[in-house]
């Protein structure tokens, strides 16, 4: 369990899904039972019929970016690839080509031109002249993982209906499956739906590359939501009602929050210490807390922070009861996670199961819901 190469397997190329599911809904839905160890194939349309009434449901709201920025010239091409915003008009960049030196200015078009800062690590920090995230929109890509053959009309399809808020650059695949109508049927239901926001960055397709994986340095993410979540929460747990991520990303964000608790409840600006049972958080010290939480604010009725959390064996789950989510890539942290969720044991035979009955994998493929 603690080496990487326990979490690789082989897969068909040809269930690498190239174009998602039309309508979202009909794609096929694998259903775990983690109580009875039961496996049962069914149809995405049918998921409000598996949750139980009244279950709390987190989608992560971050919109994708259009973050790829091709350039064109009569002796060079290139790419700027935006990872993250500094402020309206700074951002950090992955580029391509050998002209980003610093001081020098790389022209787009006639009006839309980037100034290199300044060289850290292996991106750069560019200064646009317009507004950036205005230019993303205008004139970037939508960045589609690798393994999918790139087309416009793919790009369509890589926003969920839940997307709100400007930051990722890739979707937070387990939302692409619904629609307005399918999570109006949750509501019908008398389940609760909430929202988090997680921009997801490149750090989420960093391959893990140290045979012993404790080593492994996890990726940073900025992580966005309401003070109430805490209250929700408490709630849920305090009438056992089920609590159910859309998603790897709003796992990492809820697994978060016992940390950010230990490091808040004593804040006077906090609203709801009062509402979160301590015993969540008994064994966890501000140490360590500080170890995985960081630029921590509450702005009015939010929390802001970024969290560095790492969910593989070992991990103690505190907050989720129920995960959705799609088939992940081999030797990565999303399946470490979601093989500790349901026991390593089981989520090799999960995955077997899904390759024999010729599930689609990845981010346009079938979803898997393990309750």
């Amino acid at each position: 369990m603690f080496s990487l190469s326990d979490y690789n397997y082989s897969l068909p190329s040809e269930l690498i899904a190239q174009t998602p599911a039309n309508p979202p809904e009909s794609c096929k839905l694998l259903v775990y039972d983690k109580e009875t160890w039961v496996i049962q194939d069914k149809i995405f349309s049918s998921f409000p019929k598996l949750i139980d009434p009244k279950t709390l449901v987190i989608f992560n709201n971050s919109k994708v970016l259009k973050a790829r920025i091709p350039l064109w010239s009569s002796n060079w091409n290139g790419e700027i690839f935006f990872l993250k915003q500094l402020d309206e008009y700074r951002f950090e960049a992955m580029v391509g080509g050998r002209k980003f030196k610093v001081g020098s200015t790389i022209d787009l078009n006639e009006e839309v031109s980037f100034f290199v800062e300044s060289i850290i690590f292996e991106w750069r920090i560019l200064h646009c002249n317009k507004p950036i995230l205005e230019v993303l929109e205008r004139c970037g890509n939508m960045p589609l993982p690798p393994y999918i053959t790139h087309t416009k009309e793919k790009e369509k399809h890589y926003q969920a209906v839940t997307a709100k808020h400007p930051g990722s650059v890739a979707a937070p695949t387990a939302s692409l499956h619904f629609t307005d109508d399918l999570i109006q049927q949750i509501k019908d239901q008398w389940s609760i739906i909430r929202y988090t926001t997680l921009h997801i960055g490149t750090g989420t397709f960093k391959p893990v590359l140290d045979e012993d994986i404790t080593k492994h340095a996890i990726h940073e993410e900025r992580i966005i939501m309401k003070q109430s979540m805490f209250q929700d929460i408490e709630q849920a747990k305090n009438t056992d009602i089920n609590i159910l991520t859309v998603g790897t990303t709003v796992t990492r964000s809820l697994e978060s929050l016992v940390y950010v608790y230990v490091l808040i409840k004593n804040d006077k600006n906090f609203q709801y210490a009062s509402d979160f049972r301590d015993d969540l958080a008994k064994d966890i010290t501000p140490e360590k807390a500080r170890s995985i939480i960081s630029e921590l604010q509450i702005i009015w009725a939010s929390i802001t922070f970024d969290s560095r959390v790492y969910i593989y064996p070992g991990f103690e789950f505190t907050v989720i009861d129920q995960l959705l989510t799609n088939f992940h890539l081999p030797m990565t942290s999303l399946l470490m996670l979601v093989a500790w969720f349901v026991w390593y044991d089981q989520v090799m035979k999960i995955y077997q199961h899904a390759i024999q009955q010729e599930y689609q994998f990845y981010s346009f493929g079938d979803a898997m819901l393990l309750r």
